[in-house]
């Protein structure tokens, strides 16, 4: 429903190789996509690629960090 709060996407992304990954920057609302396979960001797989997920997570951490300052 437009106007609340929870359907408003992650503020932040990084994209690597076939992979995208958006999280707000408090390290919450991460999404996970195979952009190659799914090209419309309709099948959220965080939860299935962990390691990904993870490293992503923590360049997009840092870089927001670095940016910020």
């Amino acid at each position: 429903m437009p106007g609340k709060t929870e359907n408003i996407s992650p503020t932040l992304a990084i994209r690597s190789g076939k992979w995208k990954l958006l999280m707000d920057p408090d390290g919450s609302k991460i999404q996970l996509y195979d952009i190659e396979k799914d090209h419309r960001e309709e099948k959220e797989i965080s939860s299935q690629q962990k390691t990904i997920t993870a490293n992503l997570a923590l360049k997009l951490k840092k870089w927001h960090t670095d940016y910020v300052k």
